[in-house]
């Protein structure tokens, strides 16, 4: 069986040296393979990247320059399993010791800066306090977060529109709310006519299947009252569970 990558990165550790934790490890070209059920750690690899490792028992130390940096316990069947934890890359404080610690080039003002262009930085160089370039490194060309701001939606399709009241009705439901209103109101349903843009509002305890039907029925009932030359016709919704089954009498 061939199990493929889908990526290269890299991968935090947080170890556990004697009951507590200790200084994050960095591992770098590390594969990223959703196939796997498990991180798998290979000795070859990892002591060709300087370490070195002892083992005494059921227990195996990982060093490098001297300093024993994480741990692994064996099991009877020969198994290795790391004492610690793996840490998503964005919640590994490390990350912000090395953007602390980099060189100030143009490209990290680009990103730090919500990725301005490198002409506004240039400029501001000269009159915000602490925005400093030490390197004139050219940037890179490509950047992957500005390629993706600006990238344009296809537009909608062209939809008609409603000729008369009550001949398209849009409806949503919201919720639950965190913090309960009067009553334990924490469901609003919003229906809106297409041709007058007049918005319906109720505001409910439940979602249940008993719920969703009445309440067309009193908005249907008080719209027609208001446009007695008009019936209700079609009723446009995002296609939620709550309406599945749902139905409201002609």
């Amino acid at each position: 069986m061939v199990v493929w990558s889908e990526g290269v990165g890299v991968c935090w550790f947080e170890p556990i040296l004697q009951g507590s934790p200790a200084p994050l490890v960095r591992f770098s070209n590390v594969l990223y393979v959703p196939q796997l059920a498990s991180n798998l750690l290979s000795l070859f690899t990892i002591t060709a990247l300087g370490y070195t490792f002892t083992g005494t028992g059921h227990s195996l130390a990982f060093s490098k320059d001297g300093q024993v940096l994480f741990q692994a316990t064996v099991s009877g069947r020969r198994i290795g399993q790391l004492l610690g934890r793996t840490l998503p890359a964005l919640h590994a404080p490390h990350t912000a010791y090395a953007a602390a610690v980099a060189p100030l080039t143009p490209q990290l003002w680009h990103e730090r800066l919500n990725h301005r262009t490198l002409d506004a930085i240039e400029r501001a160089v000269h009159h915000v306090e602490g925005l400093t370039i030490e390197s004139k490194a050219h940037p890179q060309h490509h950047c992957p977060a500005c390629a993706a701001g600006k990238q344009h939606c296809d537009p909608f399709p062209a939809s008609s529109r409603a000729s008369r009241p009550l001949e398209l009705v849009h409806a949503d439901l919201s919720g639950p709310a965190r913090v309960p209103g009067p009553g334990g109101v924490i469901y609003r349903l919003t229906i809106t006519d297409d041709f007058t843009r007049w918005r319906w509002l109720k505001l409910l305890t439940n979602k249940c299947k008993e719920m969703i039907p009445e309440t067309f029925k009193e908005y249907k009932a008080m719209a027609e009252a208001q446009h007695p030359a008009c019936r209700l016709v079609t009723i446009r919704d995002d296609k939620g569970a709550e309406f599945i089954g749902n139905r409201v009498a002609a």
